[in-house]
C-alpha cells in the first residue's frame, strides 16, 4: 500500500470518528503523522533487501561474463577453483553478514551463492563437453537452491528454487512430452513447509505460483492427449482454491480478515483459483476432451463436488464464509472439471456458472476489502461475455436471450444488495439509538 493512499484513507476515517466523538479531535493529526511515519519505515525497510537481491543477480551475471570472456585462457583447474571460491565465498559471506545483523546483505549473498551454483553446472558441463537433457540441469540447480534456502533460511533462495523446479516440470511435460512429473510435488512440499514455518509472504507467493505452473503443465499435457485428466486437474485446482479460501478465513481472526500477511495471501490466491478455474473448464469439450460424466462419473464427483463441498461445509461450520460462498465454490469446481460441457444446453450452464463466479469474486473482494479480487471478477465477467459472443456467433438469437436474462438477473441482484445494505444500516442505527 502506498503511504499517501493509506494516509488519505486513515484521515477520512479518523475525521469521521472524531465527528462521532469516538476520537479526540486534537489527536487526529498526531495519529495520522505517527501512522504515516510507521508505514513509511515499514516499506522503506524492504528496499535494502530488494537492492541486495538485485545486486546479487548482477554479480552472478558478472561472474558468468567474466569466466566466459576468459574461458580459453584459464586452465581447467583455475576455472574450477574460481567457481568453488566464488560459491563458498558467497555462502560464508552470507553467514557472516547474518551474524553481523546485516540481514539485507546476507539475503543477497545467499541468492548469489545459489546463482553461482547454477552457473557452475552450466560452465562445468561446457568445460567437459557433457551433453544431456537440459531440464536435468534445472532440476539439479533447483534442488541445490532449495537446500541453500533451508540451511541459510533464505527467502530469496526459496523463490529461486521453486521457480527453477516449476520451470523443470513444465519443460519436461510440454517441451519433451515425458508425462506428468509427479516428482515435482516432493521438493515443492518441502518448500511449502519452509515458507509456512517461517511465515514468508514472498515465499508463499512462490509456493502457489510454482504449483500453478505445474498444474498448467498437467492440464496442457492431458489436453494434448485429449484426456479426461485435463478436467480432473482443473477440478483439483478449483478444490485447492476452495480450501485455501475457506481454510484461510477460518485460520484468521474475524477482525483481521483484510490484514496483509500469509493468511491474506492464501485467501486471495484461493479465491482467484476457485473463481477462474471454471473459465478454461468450459473449453474442454471444444478441445475434444470426452464428456466427463459419460466416462468417469464416480471419479468426477469425488474430485470436484466432494472435495470442494467439504471445504464449503468447513467454512460454514467455522462461521467464516457466507451461503453464497458455499454454493459458488462447489458449482465452480464442477464447471472447472467440465462436467456440463457435453450435455444438452451445457454451454449455457457453463456460461451461467462462470458469470456467477465473476459475481462471487466481486462480492468476496468487497467483503474482504480486497480490490484485486473485485478487478479480477470484473475481468472474468468481460472475458466470459466475449467468449460467449464469439463462440456462438452463428446463433445470435440464443446469445441475445442469454445476455438479456443475465443482465436482468444481475440488475435484480444489484437492487437486492442495495435493499439489504439499507436494512442493515437502518438496523444498526436503531441499535445505536
Amino acid at each position: 500500500m502506498f503511504v499517501f493512499s493509506y494516509e488519505r484513507r486513515l484521515r477520512a476515517d479518523l475525521e469521521r470518528w472524531a465527528g462521532k466523538g469516538w476520537v479526540r479531535a486534537d489527536a487526529v493529526e498526531a495519529m495520522i503523522e505517527d501512522a504515516a511515519s510507521h508505514e513509511a519505515a515499514r516499506q522503506g525497510g524492504r528496499l535494502p533487501r530488494i537492492l541486495g537481491i538485485l545486486g546479487a543477480v548482477l554479480l552472478v551475471a558478472g561472474v558468468l561474463m567474466f569466466v566466459s570472456a576468459n574461458w580459453e585462457v584459464i586452465s581447467r583447474l583455475a576455472r574450477l577453483s574460481l567457481l568453488l571460491a566464488a560459491l563458498w565465498g558467497a555462502l560464508l559471506g552470507g553467514a557472516w553478514l547474518r551474524k553481523s545483523r546485516h540481514g539485507w546483505l546476507a539475503e543477497g549473498a545467499v541468492v548469489l551463492a545459489a546463482g553461482i551454483f547454477g552457473a557452475s553446472i552450466m560452465l562445468i558441463s561446457q568445460m567437459y563437453h557433457i551433453e544431456g537433457h537440459y531440464p536435468d540441469a534445472l532440476l539439479l540447480w533447483g534442488l541445490g537452491a532449495l537446500l541453500v534456502a533451508a540451511l541459510a533460511e533464505s527467502q530469496g533462495a526459496l523463490v529461486l528454487a521453486l521457480g527453477l523446479l516449476g520451470w523443470w516440470s513444465v519443460a519436461e511435460m510440454l517441451d519433451f512430452h515425458l508425462g506428468v512429473k509427479w516428482l515435482f510435488l516432493a521438493p515443492w512440499a518441502i518448500g511449502a513447509a519452509l515458507a509456512l514455518w517461517k511465515r514468508w509472504r514472498l515465499g508463499a507467493h512462490a509456493v502457489i505460483l510454482s504449483l500453478l505452473a505445474w498444474l498448467f503443465g498437467v492440464v496442457n499435457h492431458y489436453l494434448d492427449m485429449k484426456s479426461i485428466g485435463a478436467g480432473l486437474a482443473l477440478g483439483c485446482m478449483a478444490s485447492l482454491g476452495a480450501w485455501m479460501y475457506a481454510g484461510g478465513l477460518a485460520a484468521a481472526k474475524p477482525a483481521r480478515r483484510d490484514a496483509h500477511g500469509m493468511v491474506a495471501t492464501l485467501v486471495s490466491y484461493g479465491a482467484v483459483l476457485a473463481g477462474l478455474a471454471p473459465f478454461p473448464g468450459q473449453m474442454l469439450f471444444d478441445k475434444g476432451v470426452p464428456h466427463m460424466l459419460v466416462l468417469y462419473p464416480v471419479q468426477a464427483f469425488a474430485v470436484t463436488a466432494l472435495l470442494t463441498g467439504a471445504a464449503a461445509v468447513f467454512g460454514l461450520w467455522k462461521g467464516r464464509i457466507a451461503w453464497f460462498d458455499a454454493l459458488a465454490l462447489p458449482a465452480g469446481a464442477l464447471a472447472a472439471a467440465g462436467l456440463f460441457a457435453g450435455m444438452p444446453g451445457g454451454r449455457w450452464i457453463m456460461a451461467a456458472i462462470v458469470l456467477g463466479m465473476s459475481l462471487w469474486l466481486i462480492t468476496a473482494g468487497q467483503r474482504l476489502a480486497a480490490k484485486r479480487l473485485v478487478r479480477m471478477g470484473l475481468a472474468l465477467f468481460g472475458a466470459e461475455v466475449l467468449y460467449v459472443y464469439f463462440r456462438t456467433l452463428g446463433g445470435l438469437l440464443d446469445t441475445s436471450l442469454f445476455f438479456l436474462l443475465g443482465g436482468a438477473l444481475f440488475i435484480l441482484m444489484a437492487f437486492a444488495f442495495v435493499w439489504l445494505q439499507g436494512r442493515l444500516a437502518r438496523g444498526n442505527g436503531e441499535t445505536a439509538q
